[in-house]
C-alpha cells in the first residue's frame, strides 16, 4: 500500500524525530526544544480541528525548520554539529526533497546573483548556518555571504 504523505505529515515527522533525538541534551536552549515541540503539536492539532488547512500550518513548520540552526548558533561548535546532524538525519529520513528543492533554489539565486524576496534571504541564511566553519564549502559560503550582504543593504 502506497500512502502519499503531505508536506505537513513529513514536517511533523521531522520534528518528532528531531525532538526525540535531542531529548535530554545537556544544553539549556537545546533541552527546551522538545518541550516547545510538544506544546506546538497541541496547538497545531487545535488549528486543524478548527478548520485551518494543514498546508497553511506546513508553511509555518517549514519556516520553523529553517530557523532551528539560527536558534542554536550560540552552541559550542562540537555540540552544534551533533544537534544539526540530528536535524539533518530527521530531514533526510522524512523529507529529503526539502534539501533537494533548497539546493536548486540556492543555485538559481547564486546564478542570478540576487536575493529577490525575504524567504530567499532566510533560505540563504539557513544554508550559511549549515556551512559556517566547513572549509570544504568556502566558495559557496563566500557567494552566499555576498548575496545576503547585498540584500541587507
Amino acid at each position: 500500500m502506497n500512502v502519499t504523505r503531505t508536506k505537513y505529515d513529513k514536517l511533523w515527522a521531522v520534528f518528532e524525530e528531531f525532538s526525540t533525538a535531542i531529548a535530554g541534551f545537556d544544553d539549556p536552549v537545546v533541552s527546551q526544544l522538545p518541550a516547545f515541540w510538544a506544546s506546538a503539536k497541541i496547538e497545531y492539532e487545535k488549528l486543524v480541528q478548527s478548520g485551518v488547512r494543514k498546508s497553511q500550518i506546513a508553511a509555518g513548520l517549514e519556516q520553523g525548520l529553517r530557523e532551528v540552526p539560527e536558534m542554536l548558533n550560540e552552541l559550542p561548535y562540537e555540540q552544534l554539529l551533533l544537534v544539526l546532524s540530528a536535524l539533518r538525519r530527521a530531514v533526510m529520513t522524512h523529507f529529503p526533497e526539502f534539501y533537494e528543492k533548497d539546493g536548486a533554489h540556492l543555485a538559481a539565486m547564486i546564478k542570478r546573483s540576487k536575493i529577490t524576496k525575504e524567504s530567499d534571504y532566510y533560505l540563504a541564511r539557513h544554508r550559511i548556518d549549515e556551512l559556517e566553519g566547513r572549509a570544504d564549502h568556502s566558495d559557496e559560503l563566500t557567494q552566499l555571504y555576498r548575496l545576503v550582504d547585498r540584500f541587507e543593504s
